[in-house]
């Protein structure tokens, strides 16, 4: 097991840095854009920051790429927050509760923004020290409908090699592949549907997967879950020659629930449901029935 990091130690922010968060957070177009071209999202420094996200505190570090979106821009992959609030809010109108499944949850990012959109979220992060940061911004937010487990989802059980992914980024971590395999830490997995089941979850509404190329797995994993509560699904599809552990779109296919709709995620903020495309990195699955009835669903493929 891995040391955890401290997030109350470090420096704070300097004033230069505070000047580019006023930058970032001002109504200016391009303004992300400026910031990487500046360097400031792409440098990691040293200090640890505490801000307010989705109506939280959240604490975390700026050597961390997705802490880094957080304190300067506000968000990290904002639309994808879009499409998970706009959908939780679907979901909840036709089914009456939400329940999220938050697959490969790093430092608690779309978990946290769901927080209080939600009646139960179980997330899922088998690395020790993201799975620390997010379970103390839980206790320093008092937040009990959120559960972390420490471990992967997977289509059996067993232990799997957690890589290192890139250096200061948590979110990079796969256990399809690593940089550096002295950085490797090993981590237990579990079938996904036994590990819901022991939940005794009585329903998944919505279920978010990004575990960089393990997605196959674990959609092979939750095949009971998936035709037993047709959820919405939000996944990645990153690859060349496989996408996610799939050689095609009908291999990804047959891995989800019968008579579903498919889309490929696109915006900058704001999330639009575009026709699926292969090509594309990151996908979403909607059950036929929900797309057909809903009118607020339907101007989100406008």
């Amino acid at each position: 097991m891995s040391t955890p990091v401290s997030l109350t130690a470090g420096s704070s922010p300097t004033p230069v840095q505070r000047l580019f968060r006023l930058l970032g957070h001002a109504p200016l177009p391009k303004m992300q854009g400026l910031l990487w071209k500046l360097g400031i999202l792409a440098s990691p420094s040293p200090q640890h920051f505490e801000v307010q996200f989705a109506g939280l505190k959240y604490r975390g570090r700026l050597d961390q790429l997705i802490d880094r979106h957080i304190y300067y821009l506000g968000a990290y992959s904002p639309v994808e927050l879009d499409f998970l609030r706009r959908i939780g809010e679907i979901l909840r109108k036709h089914r009456g509760t939400l329940t999220f499944v938050d697959i490969g949850a790093n430092v608690g990012l779309h978990s946290l923004f769901m927080a209080r959109r939600a009646d139960w979220i179980a997330a899922f992060e088998p690395n020790e020290q993201a799975a620390d940061q997010f379970e103390a911004n839980l206790r320093r937010n008092g937040l009990s409908t959120v559960t972390v487990h420490r471990h992967a989802l997977g289509a059996e059980e067993g232990f799997g090699e957690l890589g290192s992914g890139f250096d200061g980024n948590s979110g990079s971590r796969s256990l399809t592949w690593s940089l550096d395999a002295s950085k490797n830490e090993r981590v237990r997995v579990r079938h996904a549907d036994r590990a819901l089941a022991e939940l005794a979850m009585a329903r998944v509404d919505l279920i978010k997967i990004d575990v960089e190329g393990y997605e196959k797995n674990v959609l092979e994993g939750l095949a009971a879950t998936l035709r037993r509560d047709r959820p919405a699904i939000m996944f990645e599809l990153v690859g060349t020659d496989t996408k996610g552990g799939f050689r095609s779109a009908a291999e990804l296919q047959g891995a989800l629930y019968p008579d579903h709709c498919l889309f490929t995620l696109e915006g900058a903020r704001k999330a639009r449901l575009a026709a699926f495309d292969w090509a594309g990195e990151e996908a979403v699955c909607l059950p036929r029935e929900l797309v057909e009835s809903s009118e607020d669903l339907k101007r989100m493929t406008q």
